[in-house]
């Protein structure tokens, strides 16, 4: 059996997350984090990843901080999207501002909790 046989005998009907594509797709656990994802054949081949799960991981952990085996395909899917490195670090930028500002609402809204609690 050949790669696109054993592909074939999992796959099925579905969309890529990685390039959007309703095509036959295995559904296998990322190299980027605790998570599966539904790749198409072509995007399983190249080892690219859903660009969620990029801009997520780089989050976490850190462009500058990051392996270099988990660079290669983030560099490779945003080769594939259209993107440069430079718009992902812009929407990690932006994942981390929507984090802190929603870090801060809840923070205020338990503080204000606690205010009315000591009141009764």
């Amino acid at each position: 059996m050949n790669n696109h046989d054993v592909f074939m005998e999992y796959a099925r009907p579905g969309n890529c997350e990685v390039c959007r594509v309703e095509a036959p797709v295995v559904v296998v656990s990322s190299r980027l984090g605790p998570c599966s994802c539904a790749y198409c054949e072509d995007c399983y081949n190249a080892g690219l990843e859903p660009y969620p799960m990029i801009v997520a991981a780089v989050w976490s952990c850190g462009w500058d901080d990051m392996a270099e085996w988990a660079k290669a395909p983030i560099r490779k899917t945003l080769t594939k999207l259209g993107k440069t490195e430079a718009d992902m670090l812009a929407d990690v930028k932006a994942e981390e501002d929507s984090f802190i500002a929603d870090m801060q609402s809840y923070e205020e809204s338990c503080h204000e909790q606690n205010m009315q609690e000591d009141l009764h």
